[in-house]
């Protein structure tokens, strides 16, 4: 049985997952994951399976997904060389909780926690209050929050 690769390209979050769900229940196929491209809304979903199965998953999809959105392009690649799998078959799509999730995991000493000072001996996180900054009193982070849209009368 050879594995294709299928890529929807659809603008917006809302019609990928409705894209992705469709293809899930229209054949025994996997997602891989959905990829944001990084301009005007669009998100790429990436499924595999057998080839017939992908084929017919992308075709309900396609359809589905033009329902709620748009769907901008649709591409089976059927067997892909093994060099096109390893870039397209990784599972970029991370949300914001496992990005700060991940972030916490990182060494300590290696991570700036103060965006402030940008000092990393400086015990602030982002987020708390600017007075927690040890360079609190410091004419520069002082100068900083004017420039932050903080209005001072």
């Amino acid at each position: 049985m050879s594995m294709a690769l299928g890529l929807i390209e659809a603008i917006g979050l809302t019609a990928a997952v409705t894209v992705a769900d469709s293809a899930a229940k229209a054949a025994d196929i996997e997602i891989i994951g959905m990829e944001n491209t990084r301009g005007s809304g669009r998100i790429v979903v990436k499924l595999q399976g057998d080839v017939g199965a992908v084929k017919a998953a992308v075709e309900a999809a396609a359809r589905s997904g033009n329902e709620v959105g748009a769907v901008c392009a649709c591409q089976i690649i059927p067997r892909p060389a093994e060099s096109i799998r390893g870039v397209f078959c990784k599972d970029e799509s991370v949300s914001y909780e496992q990005k700060d999730k991940m972030d916490d995991e990182k060494d300590e000493d290696e991570k700036i926690t103060c965006n402030l000072c940008m000092d990393p001996l400086c015990t602030r996180k982002r987020g708390e209050p600017h007075v927690n900054c040890i360079h609190y009193n410091d004419e520069k982070i002082n100068s900083n929050e004017s420039l932050k849209g903080e209005s001072h009368e």
